[in-house]
């Protein structure tokens, strides 16, 4: 006989899918509405000064979550779904991040050298230690990439959605990386904010101001996350349970789209 439990367990999980599919105009919606209300600063400040490296930033990071929101936005296109091109769309838009996380963090250290009065003291070893940090995150992130695998993969392809990827260790340790990284340089802008405090320097909307909300507040997301992941991943054999099921509930209770553009969204904010 059929477990009715489990029969109306998937039934009430297919309706919740089907509900967080129709908030999908919400993400573009989100996106434009931003970008317009900004516009007329980007048009006067950016568009019309020398083409000089905080623009070429400025412009990736504005720009870039357009295609990223298109390339998820088709996941979602029935007449698209497949196995495989949910598992090459996956592979596209996690090297995506990975890049423009990785552009944030460049805009994170040049923001802190500045903190620090283009101290090349710190510049130099700081930046270092973040090459360090990318060349050992591009090693795991490929290998965890080489052989993904992904949550009931017909469940999710008869509902007409890219099935989320399970957890691995690798990703895991990532995202451990990135924490210590953001570790130190949240120290470093905390204590060049305390210095500045301490020499008198008025903080109350000034630019130092800015770069120490913005800092505490990635902080807090990624401290978050990872503290979260930790929490749930006692030892070793728990850890791609932990990550698999905050996968599921970010799928669940969240549109995939505004997942990812929220996250992008984040990252950019901070921008140059």
């Amino acid at each position: 006989m059929p477990d009715n439990s489990r029969t109306f367990d998937l039934s009430q999980y297919l309706q919740r899918v089907h509900k967080i599919s129709y908030s999908s105009p919400v993400i573009p919606t989100f996106l434009i509405y931003d970008h317009l209300i900004f516009i007329d600063d980007e048009v006067n400040l950016i568009w019309r000064s020398n083409g000089k490296l905080g623009k070429v930033f400025y412009l990736v990071a504005r720009y870039g979550p357009y295609a990223d929101l298109l390339q998820n936005s088709l996941r979602s296109v029935p007449s698209l779904i497949s196995q495989h091109w949910c598992e090459q769309t996956y592979v596209s838009l996690a090297w995506f991040s990975f890049i423009a996380i990785a552009f944030t963090e460049v805009i994170l250290l040049l923001r802190t050298w500045v903190l620090w009065n283009r101290d090349l003291r710190i510049g130099v070893p700081l930046l270092m230690f973040m090459g360090a940090c990318f060349g050992v995150c591009t090693y795991f992130m490929a290998r965890s990439l080489a052989s993904p695998t992904y949550m009931d993969p017909e469940i999710f392809l008869m509902i007409s959605r890219c099935p989320p990827p399970e957890g691995n260790k690798l990703l895991f340790m990532n995202y451990v990386i990135l924490a210590l990284l953001e570790t130190v340089v949240f120290v470093l802008t905390m204590v060049a904010g305390f210095v500045h405090y301490r020499h008198g320097f008025e903080l109350e909307g000034s630019l130092i101001q800015s770069l120490l909300r913005d800092g505490i507040l990635y902080y807090s997301i990624l401290l978050g996350t990872i503290t979260t992941t930790i929490f749930l991943a006692t030892d070793s054999n728990y850890i791609l349970k932990a990550l698999s099921i905050a996968n599921l509930v970010a799928f669940l209770y969240t549109p995939l789209e505004f997942a990812h553009m929220f996250a992008e969204y984040v990252l950019y904010s901070l921008r140059y």
